[in-house]
């Protein structure tokens, strides 16, 4: 039977089966709702308003029920710092992220903060300001979110409500004691016609030698909370409620999180420790294992992977071998496989490797742990792999040629055994042979932050080309330490023009005003003068 006679078949089916129940009951309906569905969504909307302060609207969606409840659940805890924020408009329900200019994709983003804005140096005043558009502030969410597990969907909407708090506090992330504590700096990026007292943008830099930003969430990129100081605020955000360690693990942030933000409240044990984060984590992770509680011990091996510690992870993973050398049973075998996954050092894949070819686990049940997927061979070498590195910078620092990237694509090459070397070239905009080329060479792993000094690491000395545009295009070549198996990332590529004379680092305490347009007027202010 072909296709459209089968489906033609179904339909008849249905239907006869229909007009016979519809015979045999009369006018039944298939489905009826009880109640007055709108006036219900009214009345838990108009709950949710009384309540927390803010106004549930429809967009390209409207709410259900259900949907207001869970919202409910993720507002519920919260102090009332986070009810009635001046300005906030509440939340919107759309069908999927939308920006003008955007292209295609944002199908799997579940939530997004507005309004957008700009951060730019003012030329004529000499100052530091953030623009905010012309837009309300409010939280969209999309259609993805209802689909996220309760632990991901609190996490979300919290993280997005951190935002929220940020914006309508005068953007405390640029503060200049978040920026302290964070250890972002301000790199000013001059336009390609720069010219001395004109204005720039500018951003916030990561620090690559600090490995401890604010922890993420097992979902997110492991550089997330790196990508800029917004971000890195509203992850503490959420890390403050939902993540035990992070008062020992980042213990400024959660001390200005918890007088700034939280009045006070906290949600896990208030008890105090001098131990370092290796200790508290070793202690732990060794006394759930020798209890014999798998997944208590793998809890913590998640929340030791929320961050990068090289520490704590070479510790757990000592551990962690030294408990699978012996089986305890299927299940806490295939919890140790799992927990080999959270765990970036070398030696942990060879755990899992071991208990995979003694089969004391079988695969399947070890790659239910989506982690275990994102850190499988097949994932790193047809996906990973071929990620260029982003958020490219060419910038000068006391006489330095510095370039600055992300890769997030190093934690997992250093835990499949891989080395990571970054090879650049830089051209002539218009010129095919490269003027300069060089190599720097990663032999561990990192925290995906990598600073390159181009001068130093350059295979022969070279002279910048006066007033030229310069293209730098740069690959991720990954090395197996074993094997020397190679596999290459996609390129990826700025274009500049150094200047001699430009300031390209900012000041450590910079002043930052804030400017909201004028029907935002009454969040009008500067995070220096709080």
């Amino acid at each position: 039977m072909t296709r459209h006679l089968l489906v033609a078949a179904v339909f008849t089916i249905v239907h006869l089966f229909a007009i016979s129940a519809t015979a045999e009951e009369g006018k039944r309906k298939f489905y009826e709702y009880k109640g007055n569905y709108r006036e219900e969504i009214n009345n838990l909307k108009k709950d949710f308003e009384t309540d927390f302060g803010y106004q549930l609207h429809d967009g390209e969606r409207g709410w259900t029920p259900d949907e207001i409840r869970k919202m409910r659940t993720a507002m519920d805890g919260l102090p009332g710092s986070f009810f009635h924020m001046k300005g906030f408009a509440g939340f919107v329900r759309m069908e999927r992220l939308s920006i003008e200019g955007m292209p295609q994709g944002g199908e799997d983003i579940p939530a997004a903060t507005f309004p957008t804005f700009i951060t730019i140096f003012d030329g004529e005043g000499q100052e530091y300001r953030i623009d905010v558009a012309d837009d309300e502030p409010r939280v969209e969410v999309y259609n993805p979110l209802f689909y996220e597990s309760n632990e991901d969907f609190l996490n979300i909407v919290q993280h997005e409500l951190g935002h929220a708090f940020d914006i309508t506090h005068g953007f405390l992330s640029a503060s200049p004691e978040w920026i302290a504590i964070s250890q972002f700096t301000i790199l000013n990026l001059p336009p390609l016609d720069a010219r001395p007292q004109g204005s720039f943008l500018f951003t916030f830099l990561d620090d690559p030698g600090v490995n401890s930003y604010a922890p993420v969430s097992v979902r997110h990129l492991p550089t997330y909370s790196r990508t800029n100081i917004q971000e890195d605020f509203a992850n503490s955000v959420a890390a403050y409620i939902h993540y035990p360690y992070f008062k020992i693990t980042h213990p400024e942030r959660y001390q200005f999180m918890k007088e700034k933000l939280f009045e006070g409240k906290e949600y896990f044990p208030t008890s105090s420790t001098n131990s370092s984060s290796k200790e508290v984590f070793s202690k732990d992770f060794k006394q759930a294992l020798d209890s014999g509680d798998s997944k208590q011990a793998k809890k913590i091996v998640i929340e030791a992977s929320r961050t990068y510690s090289p520490e704590v992870d070479e510790a757990l993973t000592l551990l962690l071998k030294q408990s699978a050398e012996t089986s305890k049973g299927e299940e806490a075998d295939v919890q140790a496989a799992q927990m080999s996954c959270f765990l970036g050092h070398p030696e942990a894949l060879k755990i899992r490797e071991r208990l995979l070819t003694e089969k004391r686990v079988a695969e399947k049940p070890v790659f239910e742990e989506v982690r275990c997927r994102q850190m499988s061979r097949r994932n790193f070498e047809e996906n990973l792999m071929k990620w260029a590195p982003a958020g490219l910078f060419f910038y000068r620092n006391e006489g330095a040629d510095m370039l600055k990237l992300m890769d997030p694509v190093i934690l997992t090459a250093h835990a499949r055994n891989f080395s990571s070397t970054y090879m650049w070239k830089m051209y002539v905009e218009g010129q095919k042979k490269a003027f300069a080329e060089g190599s720097f060479v990663m032999p561990g792993g990192g925290s995906g932050s990598v600073e390159i000094d181009l001068q130093k690491t350059a295979l022969n000395p070279f002279q910048w080309p006066k007033d030229e545009l310069v293209i730098l295009g740069l690959i991720a070549k990954r090395v197996n330490r074993d094997n020397l198996f190679i596999l290459n990332s996609e390129a990826a590529s700025i274009r500049f023009k150094p200047l001699d004379w430009f300031q390209y680092v900012g000041p450590k305490q910079p002043k930052i005003r804030v400017r909201f347009p004028l029907r935002l007027s009454h969040l009008d202010g500067s995070p220096s003068a709080q």
